[in-house]
This record gives structure tokens, C-alpha cells and sequence, in this order.
């Protein structure tokens, strides 16, 4: 009887289970199917700068036609709301859990769970493993809040002396205003 070798190759077949499995296609307009981490930073953070830029051009009609200016922006909040929450969803989905669980996002700082929270792995209860994140997505979730920051780092540079220097001169107005009392 031959003895078994302890130190020959195993004859299971090993092999990643996830690696060849189907993913989903990417929808950000349904509450359908799942996104991952990378992917609901980026859509988020994506509608979140787009809507707030057409709400700020939008604003600039008030002068010529109020109402026009007013329906254009409470559409725009609407979409940015729906696609938000359609986002969540998708998002509770990628947790194997409820779009119930998007309620979070009215909880104070509970929404950072859908940031750092892992999806599951491979197929759930709610569709296939959404494809992994390519280089452009990467990018863009890095890109969009360093060139959020950059922006409002340069707003402030040039805001935060305006405002010093109109406080300047309303306090010595106020000093000269008493003063000649």
C-alpha cells in the first residue's frame, strides 16, 4: 500500500469563488440593483456638485423672471433628492439589506455607515455583485472633493478679507455715529 505524501500538491481545485461571477450594470436613475462604496461617494458627491451648480445658475434668473427661477430650482432640488435617495437604496442593496435602511441619511452623521460599511460578495438577495470600479471612478471620487476643496479654499482667500475689511468700516462708522451723539 502506497502512504500518502504530506507534502504533494493538492488535487482539489482551488480557485476564487467571486472572480467569475456576473455583475450587474450600473443604473443610477432606478432604486434597482446594488452600487459599491467607491461608486455611491462618487455618483453622490457627483449629483451633489452638479445639482448645487444648476441651482446657482438657475439664481441667476430671479432678476429676470422670479417664477421661472423658482420652478427651475425646486425641480432641481427634487431631482437631487430622488437620485440621492435612489443612490442610498442601491447602496442598501450592495449591504444585503432593505432600501428601508436609506432612512439613515436622515440621522445625523449615520450616513457615513453607507461610506465605509463592505457590500457582500458575489450574487444577494437583491442582484448580482456590481463590476469593479474603474480608473476613471477612482479618480473621479478622489478628484471631485480636492477640487471641491481647492475652490473653497480660494472662495475663502478672497471672501474672508471682503468681510473683514466691510467689519472694519461698520465699526468705525458705529464709533463715529456714537461719538457724534
Amino acid at each position: 500500500m502506497q502512504q500518502a505524501n504530506p507534502y504533494a500538491v493538492p488535487n482539489a481545485p482551488v480557485e476564487d469563488v467571486y472572480e467569475n461571477q456576473e455583475t450587474a450594470d450600473i443604473n443610477i436613475f432606478t432604486p434597482n440593483g446594488r452600487l459599491g462604496r467607491v461608486r455611491y461617494f462618487y455618483y453622490s458627491t457627483l449629483v451633489g456638485v452638479v445639482g448645487m451648480i444648476g441651482i446657482m445658475l438657475a439664481s441667476l434668473l430671479i432678476n429676470i423672471s422670479p417664477l421661472v427661477a423658482g420652478i427651475i430650482i425646486a425641480a432641481l432640488y427634487i431631482a437631487m433628492i430622488v437620485l440621492g435617495v435612489f443612490l442610498a437604496i442601491q447602496r442598501s442593496h450592495d449591504l444585503n439589506k432593505s432600501g428601508w435602511l436609506s432612512l439613515l441619511l436622515l440621522v445625523p452623521f449615520a450616513f457615513l455607515y453607507f461610506y465605509f460599511a463592505p457590500g457582500s460578495k458575489g450574487t444577494n438577495h437583491y442582484g448580482a455583485q456590481p463590476p469593479a470600479n474603474s480608473k476613471g471612478v477612482i479618480a473621479g471620487a478622489i478628484a471631485i472633493p480636492l477640487v471641491m476643496i481647492v475652490l473653497m479654499g480660494i472662495l475663502s482667500a478672497i471672501a474672508i478679507p471682503s468681510y473683514s475689511e466691510r467689519a472694519g468700516q461698520t465699526d468705525a462708522l458705529d464709533i463715529q455715529t456714537e461719538m457724534a451723539k
